[in-house]
């Protein structure tokens, strides 16, 4: 990708997201498509923080 191309993208990607976070339900469908959030609204275990009792040592 040269210089164009990439400020093209960050552009139009901005715009998309500028589109997904005008309401809750499309930034929720946006975060399950992205594979962050299961269907029933729960991170997905590889975005969950470790328990606490595991890392306290």
């Amino acid at each position: 990708m040269d210089e164009k191309e990439i400020t093209s993208f960050i552009a139009e990607f901005e715009s998309y997201m500028a589109s997904v976070i005008t309401s809750k339900e499309k930034a929720r469908k946006f975060l399950q498509d992205a594979g962050i959030y299961t269907k029933k609204g729960r991170l997905r275990k590889e975005y969950r923080s470790p328990s606490a009792g595991l890392d306290a040592r």
